[in-house]
């Protein structure tokens, strides 16, 4: 039976899409609600914030004994639609998930990390630990029906509902990840910062997993998608001391060294994935490399003249006309379609290249760099000054119950 939008279903799709990170709601995104969410436990999270509150004021916001709050609210975190945070006071609270991306992650990603038990290899050199040949199979056969059911209705939701979120980025307003670019094809004395250098992160980090991609993993089942890129390519950093003698496994994620990290990065770079990080200049605490068929935002160019999300880097590439032999090879490469072979030489569609670096990778007679965009953006601080800016662009601030 179609649910109508004045059933709690409807109420809390429209509250989730309060948060900066936008979650519009569609039919797809009412299914997926609707399969999280029994009707109760629906209505009492219309009492939730995005904010974590302790068990006995949710319950008492909601009309409902303490006890059958902290029940439902239980289930509702097995299935990833609440997360428990500390509290203002410092005890344990409750929160409501977005949708989609971030830090802490959305529901998509809960999801995603849900079913998965068997590890990333650990006792095979990395670079064959990123290029698994079983892990597709793998994480499939992981799978109930249910996660399959629901992860296709997140690719409905994709295309119904992100774009309408991400679609006008014309207006500059800020966007939650920003592209990193190659490294190595950084032009040199551009006045580059820390913040836009991979190896800021790996040489701060104290402990660094190697984890499978959310979008890629949650992909798996479909296979139409045609995706063949890597599915352990994720990194995950904490700046915190840690013990000595860790294992090689921390549950599914694989403990690296600061070189595996680095042959991970070389290893995206050589699958043609795209660097992306939070849109901050601290340090974040995951790394993304992602494919243009699976991931919410990059897939969004294959349908769309959208440009901005996730946010370009300060670079853009050039093509420097007498030394190009038009292999190709730089629009073969380019995830979004911004660099394209005509009439004999490369051309790189400006309003469109998010300066990822890759195409500048692949140019042996080095015809392609990057340069600095003439202007030059710097992103908030932390995470949370992030959403604060996005929120107040958006005229959307994080909303209380």
């Amino acid at each position: 039976m179609a649910l109508s939008d004045d059933s709690a279903y409807g109420r809390l799709a429209e509250k989730i899409d309060l948060h900066p990170l936008r979650a519009p709601k569609t039919p797809a995104l009412l299914e997926i609600l609707r399969r999280l969410f029994t009707p109760e436990e629906a209505a009492l999270a219309l009492n939730l914030s995005f904010h974590a509150e302790e068990a006995d004021v949710i319950a008492a916001r909601a009309g409902v004994s303490v006890e059958h709050a902290n029940a439902m609210l239980g289930g509702m975190l097995a299935k990833g639609g609440v997360r428990v945070d500390p509290s203002p006071s410092g005890q344990p609270g409750y929160a409501l998930v977005h949708a989609v991306g971030g830090h802490p992650p959305g529901i998509f990603e809960a999801l995603a990390y849900s079913f998965i038990s068997a590890p990333v290899p650990a006792d095979v050199p990395v670079a064959e630990a990123v290029r698994d040949p079983a892990a597709r199979e793998t994480r499939r056969n992981e799978m109930s029906a249910w996660h399959v059911e629901l992860n296709e209705l997140w690719r409905r939701y994709f295309a119904e509902g992100l774009l309408a979120a991400y679609g006008d980025t014309s207006d500059g307003k800020t966007q939650e990840h920003r592209v990193l670019a190659v490294e190595s094809a950084l032009p040199e004395d551009a006045g580059i910062e820390p913040w836009e250098r991979v190896s800021t992160y790996v040489e701060a980090a104290k402990l660094i997993l190697l984890n499978p991609c959310t979008c890629r993993t949650s992909n798996a089942a479909n296979e139409a998608s045609g995706c063949t890129a890597p599915l352990n390519t994720c990194l995950a950093f904490s700046y915190a001391d840690v013990p000595p003698g860790l294992p090689k496994q921390i549950g599914f994620s694989r403990v690296l060294s600061k070189e595996e990290a680095y042959e991970v990065i070389r290893v995206a770079e050589e699958e043609g994935l795209v660097h992306t990080v939070p849109n901050m200049t601290g340090l974040p605490g995951y790394f993304c490399n992602c494919c243009n068929t699976c991931c919410a935002l990059l897939s969004i160019y294959k349908v769309s003249d959208v440009v901005g999300s996730p946010a370009p880097s300060n670079f853009i590439a050039t093509v420097q006309d007498a030394a190009c032999t038009a292999c190709g090879l730089c629009a073969e490469v380019c995830p979004i379609d911004a660099v394209r072979v005509t009439g004999g030489l490369a051309a790189v569609n400006e309003a469109r290249c998010q300066g990822c670096g890759l195409c500048v990778t692949r140019c042996e007679p080095a015809t392609l760099s990057l340069r600095p965009r003439e202007k030059r953006i710097v992103p908030p601080a932390t995470y949370e000054e992030l959403l604060a800016k996005m929120a107040r662009e958006r005229g959307r601030p994080l909303p209380g119950p």
